[in-house]
């Protein structure tokens, strides 16, 4: 199925270059197998799993496109003023990877 995800005009670039390819978000917004269209490429969900914050910005801030945990707590913060960061907090993370010519075609295995 195909869904949309927004993205920050912050990410377009490192979207495009492969150095985010992950996204955590406060609701759910696919499953594994559904598309997404992202900075004009066509992008399929791989996994979709429950995290804490604090595991988000510790072991995945890289993926997420950042260069530091603090770096994705700010941020984070940033989007989300009110609440702030609260490490316990649970999250949707969202892995996804690119398809195109080169590689997975939409009958491709995942």
């Amino acid at each position: 199925m195909k869904v949309e995800i927004p993205f920050a005009d912050y990410f377009g670039e490192k979207v495009s270059r492969g150095e985010k390819m992950v996204t955590s978000r406060t609701k759910r917004y696919g499953k594994a197998g559904d598309t997404f269209q992202c900075f004009g490429t066509t992008f399929r969900l791989i996994d979709v799993s429950r995290q804490t914050l604090t595991f988000v910005s510790v072991y995945l801030y890289d993926v997420e496109g950042f260069l530091s945990p603090e770096h994705f707590r700010r941020f984070w913060e940033g989007l989300h003023p009110r609440r702030g960061y609260i490490g316990s907090d649970l999250v949707w993370v969202h892995r996804f990877e690119r398809l195109d010519s080169e590689n997975n075609t939409a009958g491709d295995a995942p």
